[in-house]
Order: C-alpha cells, then sequence, then structure tokens
C-alpha cells in the first residue's frame, strides 16, 4: 500500500457519496410524484367520474378517497419535529 493506492480509495469513495446524492436526489423525485398521483391525481379523477371506491382488476385492491386531515407546526429553533394530528 502507498500513498497512490490511498488516493485512489478516496477517490472511490468520493464516487461513491456522489453516487449517493444522485439516488437520494432521484428517489426524492419519485416519491413526490408518487405522493402527488396518491394525494392529488387519482383522488382528483375519481371525484371527476364520480367513483366514490374502486377495486383493480390485476391485484383485487380496493382504493377509496377519504378525507384526512394532517397539520404540523413549524420548528424554526425547537428541537422537536413537527407533528400530526
Amino acid at each position: 500500500m502507498n500513498t497512490e493506492d490511498l488516493m485512489s480509495i478516496v477517490a472511490r469513495w468520493k464516487t461513491a457519496l456522489a453516487k449517493i446524492d444522485e439516488l437520494e436526489a432521484s428517489m426524492k423525485i419519485a416519491k413526490e410524484a408518487e405522493r402527488k398521483l396518491r394525494e392529488e391525481d387519482v383522488p382528483a379523477a375519481m371525484e371527476e367520474l364520480n367513483v366514490k371506491s374502486l377495486t383493480l382488476h390485476d391485484t383485487g385492491e380496493k382504493l377509496r378517497v377519504a378525507d384526512d386531515v394532517y397539520a404540523a407546526m413549524p420548528t424554526a429553533g425547537c428541537s422537536t419535529t413537527g407533528s400530526e394530528v
């Protein structure tokens, strides 16, 4: 093992960290897309079609629209996180 080997290991480490950052950014985008479909697009389509519940043919899963309410308190300067009601 020499300094050049160490530099190579550090370079691979930095590449791995960059890949993690890239994957986390992709995951954030995918989660937001899923949330929008779940919370906005599917309920809006069901409402437009006046569908109260739906059974998926391929899996038998049942969908229904529910009015769930969430609230969060701002946490600036606090050591606790937002809470759901």
